[in-house]
């Protein structure tokens, strides 16, 4: 009797404690532990939903800056997530944005908690205060052991990584026997690089103008684009008259070889001429101080400038005149002074009577009409040359 009322005994208690603890029991570890971080009087309860809690253990730590604080109160999984009650103490001041994730201490280590205020561009706000959530938007869960060695596996077996075996072989055979080729192609990229690294200024502006270029082109866009779509119309007028145009090529072509042609064959023509001319452009030379005074004077003949302001005395003028009409006068004045005996000097070389254009048709005349020699000039009356006084002087019976 006292065997079955023991066993009698176990079972209620055994009821009871089933009732008690309900169908949420999944061992002692879920049991609120004594002395824990963030439990008891003055403290506060928060609540975080995680998308993946499966390894948290319970009670497990709650950190902040490395440092723990709190304590995983409950998990409670709901519409495929965890709810974690974590259990602060009240000097513990969060913002209201706080942030939540899993994270583990080793890679055979505990798995914990931590809650940190938002980074990045979002700033800390409000307070965190007992009853607050904190969403799947803000929580996360840092790659456990687990997820490290599965990829791990997969980067092994199928990643690709058997491949660099024929990439390092593959690279081998291409530079086998290159090896100076490409050593002197480093020396040479690394020259390019300082080079391109000593320019970067003038590159710089160089863009910089480049992309001013394609402002004010941009402005232009209407006008540019009126241009090229009247582009097609001029190549149609172009190509309407090709015809046109190529008999104009062809007759330039013609034009150039008889202007060839005519320059080739007049060349020795013009070339006597403009000798023929030298003589008399060379004596206009000498002359064109005394032409250049000379038509100063002739458009106010006989009231010059020295007449007027020098000759003119009140109310009477001054005139005095000398006209010498001698032969060797006239010859040296207005026959531009050729002399007798001598060959006058043209552009710095002596010439003989024949180069002279204003005797030289007197050559060839018959014997008997030839001029007499032509007197010394210390014989010619007034100190004139007799370069055509033979002339005169064989027609006036030797005399001046």
């Amino acid at each position: 009797m006292r065997t079955a009322r023991t066993w009698a005994s176990l079972t209620v208690a055994t009821a009871v404690s089933a009732c008690v603890c309900g169908c949420q029991f999944t061992g002692f570890g879920s049991l609120p532990l004594p002395f824990t971080k963030g439990t008891g009087s003055g403290t506060y309860t928060v609540t975080a939903e995680m998308s993946n809690a499966s390894t948290l253990p319970p009670n497990a730590e709650v950190t902040v800056g490395d440092i723990t604080v709190g304590t995983v109160t409950a998990i409670r999984y709901s519409d495929w997530r965890a709810d974690l009650t974590i259990s602060l103490p009240d000097r513990i001041r969060l913002p209201a944005n706080a942030t939540a994730a899993i994270g583990q201490k080793s890679l055979l280590g505990a798995e914990y908690v931590e809650l940190a205020a938002p980074t990045g561009a979002e700033k800390p706000a409000g307070r965190l205060a007992g009853g607050d959530v904190i969403p799947l938007s803000r929580t996360s869960t840092y790659p456990s052991a687990e997820d490290v060695l599965s990829t791990l596996s997969s980067v092994l077996n199928g990643g690709g990584l058997n491949q660099l075996s024929t990439i390092t072989s593959e690279l081998n055979k291409a530079l086998g026997g290159h090896e100076e080729q490409v050593r002197e192609l480093l020396g040479n990229l690394r020259t390019l690089a300082v080079s391109l690294n000593q320019q970067r200024g003038q590159i710089i502006a160089t863009i910089s103008d480049l992309n001013d270029l394609a402002a004010e082109v941009r402005k232009q866009d209407a006008m540019l684009s009126q241009a090229i779509d009247s582009i097609p119309s001029g190549l149609a007028v172009l190509n309407q008259d090709k015809a046109d145009l190529t008999r104009a090529l062809g007759a330039v072509s013609n034009l150039s070889t008889v202007a060839d042609r005519v320059v080739n064959e007049s060349s020795q023509n013009l070339l006597a001429n403009l000798r023929d001319l030298r003589p008399a452009v060379t004596k206009l030379a000498d002359a064109g101080h005394n032409l250049v005074g000379s038509l100063s004077v002739l458009p106010t003949f006989p009231f010059t400038r020295n007449t007027v302001m020098h000759g003119m005395k009140g109310d009477y003028g001054n005139l005095v005149a000398t006209f010498d009409l001698t032969l060797p006068k006239l010859e040296k004045t207005w026959l531009a002074g050729e002399t007798s005996g001598k060959p006058a000097a043209v552009g710095g070389k002596s010439s003989s009577a024949a180069d002279n254009p204003l005797t030289a048709p007197l050559k060839n005349l018959p014997s008997g009409l030839k001029p007499s020699p032509s007197p010394s000039r210390s014989s010619a009356p007034g100190g004139g040359s007799g370069g055509l006084g033979g002339i005169l002087g064989g027609l006036t019976g030797g005399k001046g």
